[in-house]
This record gives C-alpha cells, structure tokens and sequence, in this order.
C-alpha cells in the first residue's frame, strides 16, 4: 500500500494555511485547514497529520491490529490444525515484533520489506521466511474480506522462498539411517523407531498421520485393505485440509502393511516410544533429525554452509520422489494430497530429475555410461540429427 503524503498549500479566500493530500486508495484528494498562518507551525501539523494517516489512527473506523488479531484467530480456532496454529502465532507475533503495527493498515509493503531484511539478518532461511509471508498475507487478505482494510499490500516474497527445505534420499542414505537409530535411542526401543522410519518412507504419509495411523479406529486414520485397491482413510481431525478423505496407497506401503499378520491388525500401526511412553508429534520430529545427524545425511545446507540433516518430511518427499519417475503429475498429486498441482511440481516433481531420468535409461536397457550407448532414429529410419525415438 502506497503512504500518505501530505503538503502545505495556501488557498485564495482561506485565512489559514491548508494541509492537502490523497488518499492511495480511493485516489480522492482531501485537505484540512491547519488553522495557523506560520509555515513552520504548518509543516509540523502537516508531519503529525502524515503519520496518523500512515499508522490508520486518523480514521474513524480504523481497525486496531490487536482486535484483528484476536478475531481472526477466533475465526480459524476449530478449523486450524494444531500445527497450524503455532505457525500461524510464530508468523504474527514476527510482525508484530518487528514492526509494532498499532492498526491493520499499519502493515505496508514497505514494512513488509523491512521485516523481511530483519528476518534474513537474524538468519531465517528464505524458505522460512516465505512460510511466514504467506501465513502474513492470508490474513491480511481475511482482513480485506472483512472491510478492516481496503487493499492487502503486495508482499514480496524472498528469492528461493519456493525451494523446499531438504531434498529425497537415497537408499543407501535410508539404510544408514536405520543402522543410526541404535546410536540415538534406548537399545529396547530400537525396533519400533525402525518400524516407524521405514513406515515414512514407503507410505509418503505426513508426519502427524503416520503417528496416528491405526489399524481399527476409523476416527482418525486408517488403511483400508479390504477393497480392490489398498486405500488410505482419513478424518477430517487429522486431515490437513479438514475434509474426510480417501486416497491411494502406494504398492510398497501396501507390501509393508502385510508385513503385519492379520491376528495382530490392533492398535497403531507403528509405536516409537520415548522414555517409555508412546511418541507425538512434538518429540517425533527432533527424534528423527537425531537419527539424521547421527547417520550424517546432508540434505541441505544453509547460507554459512552448515549443514541441514535429514527429517521425517524428507522421507515423504522421498517416497514422492521415488513415484514422480513412475506416475503422471496428476496421479503424484492424488498420492500426495495438495489442492494445487503446482505444489507438487514445486516441491516433488522438479527435484525428481535423477530418478526420472534413471527410469528412463532402465526402461530401454541400458543407461548413459554403458559402452552400449542408444542410437538416435530418425523419421526416415536412418541414424541422424532429428530423433523420433530412443532404441539399443
């Protein structure tokens, strides 16, 4: 959102000098009498009139930032997961932080602009900072619904703020992680973190859901492999989306299911245990970045080089990176469950080159460091410069 700026004009038949200024939203342009005749007098009525419009407090109707806030959480309270709850309290209270907004319209693009050199300088990841932005402008786009403010300002997002976080690993790296797990937790407790790893990686499930999975109660989560199809179920409380679902289960987590005798289908389907007591959440995802670190799978590093360790959500990214090479996008973007193809493509699919690529050279045969390398065929039949297809 553009500032105010305001002026200092002298108007025929006015006995005092005038302040003038329009308004970036409507584009009208107002003026108010300063009620003295000196300019220097002028020029400071003019600056404290600049910053009240600026900070919303000249208007009647401004809504404050602190009622906003609370009603816009209210709003949200029963459809948030918890999750998103924390994220959403971690982005706002950034703001505010920074910013000190006192009114809605207090948070301009250029205050946007502010927070987010802030943010860099306190060493947030461009990718954690673009999370934040998009929690920040949902609602503020809610504020506009609701007449709180007229524009949401454009919110710039910081370069590489859409590059995800890690990357899938290898096989190779998913064994070193099982061997690392006796290095970080109790040797009775081994097993069920192995199950619970190996779970992630064939499944693609969320973090939330795979703690959660359950072999009878419908309440939640659950597999469903009685149908022509193994399907997953989910409920609406554990849905991302807050919608009741039925969706794909890949053929490995299927394979993986079965491990289970049929006589032992009871409870959850996996049981990592910390200090003796079934894991959540909160100490599921420290646990399995634990095992990373232990197992020393790099899957990023940040800007002074250090590195970043393998977490739970790379092994969902993982598992869709494995079946990017061996589905259409729209069938990924089923087994994933996002609304929007492009999170998929975003986040999966254009970082699945290699193993894309590695299905392309075994579904001819051969691969690209053979001494066998495939020829190029040309429509005429003749070897050339104008391929229509790939042989031995």
């Amino acid at each position: 959102m553009d500032r105010f700026r305001v002026r200092i004009i002298k108007m025929t038949g006015r006995p005092f000098l005038v302040a003038e200024w329009r308004d970036p939203e409507s584009g009208k342009l107002k003026r108010q009498s300063t009620k003295t005749k000196t300019h220097r007098e002028a020029e400071r009525f003019a600056a404290n009139l600049e910053r009240k419009l600026n900070d919303g407090e000249f208007m009647a109707t401004a809504a404050k930032w602190e009622d906003f806030r609370r009603q816009y959480v209210h709003a949200h309270k029963d459809r948030w997961a918890a999750k998103t709850k924390r994220t959403v309290a971690t982005a706002l209270n950034a703001l505010e932080r920074i910013l000190s907004p006192k009114y809605v319209r207090s948070v301009t693009s250029a205050g946007i602009s502010k927070m987010s050199a802030q943010l860099d300088t306190e060493g947030l990841s461009p990718a954690g900072i673009g999370s934040m932005f998009r929690h920040i402008k949902a609602a503020l786009r809610w504020a506009a619904r609701k007449g709180m403010i007229h524009k949401v300002p454009d919110i710039e997002m910081p370069e590489g703020a859409l590059q995800c976080g890690g990357r899938a690993i290898s096989g190779e790296e998913f064994d070193r992680l099982l061997e690392a797990v006796a290095k970080v937790v109790k040797p009775e407790f081994v097993g069920g973190w192995r199950h619970f790893l190996r779970l992630l990686w064939v499944s693609g499930l969320r973090i939330g859901e795979a703690i959660k999975l359950h072999w009878t109660d419908d309440s939640e989560i659950t597999p469903d492999l009685r149908g022509k199809y193994p399907m997953f179920l989910i409920q609406p409380e554990t849905s991302k989306n807050g919608k009741r679902e039925r969706f794909p289960m890949a053929p490995e987590a299927y394979s993986f299911l079965l491990e289970t005798p049929e006589g032992l289908r009871e409870g959850y389907v996996s049981n990592p245990l910390v200090r003796g007591q079934r894991a959540n959440y909160e100490n599921v995802v420290p646990t399995v970045s634990a095992i990373g670190r232990a197992a020393g799978v790099v899957v990023a590093r940040d800007k002074a080089g250090e590195p970043r360790y393998c977490s739970a959500h790379d092994l969902r990214r993982s598992a869709a990176t494995r079946w990017a090479a061996k589905v259409t996008p729209s069938v990924l973007q089923a087994m994933m469950r996002h609304s929007c193809p492009m999170t998929t493509a975003r986040y999966y699919t254009d970082r699945a080159g290699e193993p894309i690529a590695e299905a392309i050279w075994q579904s001819l045969g051969n691969s690209p460091r053979s001494d066998a390398a495939p020829t190029i065929e040309t429509t005429t039949g003749e070897a050339g410069n104008s391929p229509s297809s790939l042989r031995n």
